[in-house]
């Protein structure tokens, strides 16, 4: 298990010198799973996820190294590097101090620390307190000490119309209601309007009675699912490849589009490292349910699964795939039998 260790260490260097931390992160990886004892993969981790920018990962190896090694200064001053990023500010802090306390001459730890007071600084200097711009004193002047003087109100004289003229000087009720039954009512003549409601600008609706409204007629029947314009053309990139892919859910149409258009040997070239996690299972899910309903397609299936084994980098996908997701692998290789069960599908078995 040691010397498996190692050797995947090894690689992980090799992987980190080239600049290619995704594949040192796996070599680094299976050296973890194989000893995890050691805490130089723990603390080589860290380094590369810093390298990618992924801060907490970072953080939780270097913890994993001291729990370890409590003294090793890497890993303290490499999680002040990360808990900087972060924001923690304090805990970084205590770590690169810790650092420099067992190293004082460590220039590097000096810098990192530096960098953490300049932001405590400049947190300081962009406080609330600091925004606040100073009280200044405002006089008042009192104005009258006594109460305010007290205005009468005047109604306002209402102006008679003739029509209310009569209810003035009615004092009763009754008086007023009689008022009411001498007064004339105005009418409206003249123009196009009639006293009886007649006119004669609009003409009735029943001079032009509305045709009868035929009944409803049966929708035209849908065509049949018709393969998106995607799935029509060879795909010349990852990007035209993908974007056909994912033009359709269907099984049948996503397997056409492979057989016809995709050649199992040029996978390799098209992929080259890009090839992500989710796209491998929907190959292999889309191929599956073909084998389902064709136990004819096991051959065609087999050259695919033979190409993408070519693919680079297909050991780290196959590496962090969870156990849902092996098992989408496992179901596969079952149906085909001992013919899939080779490398690199034989490592999720």
């Amino acid at each position: 298990m040691a010397s498996k260790a190692q050797a995947a260490k090894e690689q992980g260097n090799s992987a980190f010198k080239s600049a290619d931390y995704v594949a040192a992160i796996g070599h680094y990886t299976k050296a973890i799973l194989a000893d995890k004892t050691d805490p130089t993969f723990f603390l080589n981790r860290a380094a590369a996820y810093l390298k990618l920018g992924k801060l907490e990962d970072a953080e939780r190896d270097c913890t994993s190294t001291l729990a370890i090694d409590p003294q090793n200064v890497k890993a303290l001053f490499r999680r002040g590097q990360a808990r900087l990023g972060i924001g923690k500010l304090v805990e970084a802090t205590q770590d690169l101090k810790a650092a420099l306390k067992q190293e004082p001459n460590n220039d590097a730890v000096k810098q990192e620390l530096a960098k953490v007071e300049n932001v405590f600084k400049g947190e300081k200097q962009s406080g609330p307190s600091a925004s606040k711009p100073p009280r200044r004193r405002v006089p008042i002047e009192i104005v009258d000490d006594g109460p305010p003087p007290v205005r009468k109100l005047v109604p306002a004289e209402a102006s008679p119309s003739r029509a209310s003229a009569p209810f003035e000087k009615a004092p009763l009720f009754q008086e007023a209601m009689q008022n009411r039954d001498t007064l004339k009512s105005t009418k409206v003549g003249g123009g196009l309007f009639r006293t009886n409601g007649n006119h004669s600008l609009i003409t009735p609706r029943s001079k032009y009675p509305l045709p009868e409204e035929e009944p409803d007629k049966a929708a035209p029947p849908s065509s049949a699912f018709a393969p998106h314009a995607y799935l029509a053309s060879r795909p010349t990139s990852l990007f035209e490849f993908t974007r056909a892919w994912q033009s359709t859910t269907s099984a049948e149409h996503r397997w056409k589009y492979l057989c016809q258009f995709v050649d199992p040997a040029a996978l390799p070239q098209l992929f080259d490292s890009n090839l992500e996690p989710s796209m491998l299972l929907s190959i292999l899910e889309t191929a599956q349910e073909m084998l389902s309903g064709d136990a004819g397609a096991a051959s065609k299936v087999l050259s695919y699964m033979d190409g993408l084994s070519k693919v680079s980098r297909i050991n780290v996908v196959l590496l962090f795939l969870n156990n849902e997701e092996r098992g989408v692998v496992r179901r596969l290789c079952d149906t085909l039998g001992d013919a899939a069960r080779v490398r690199p599908w034989k490592s999720v078995l």
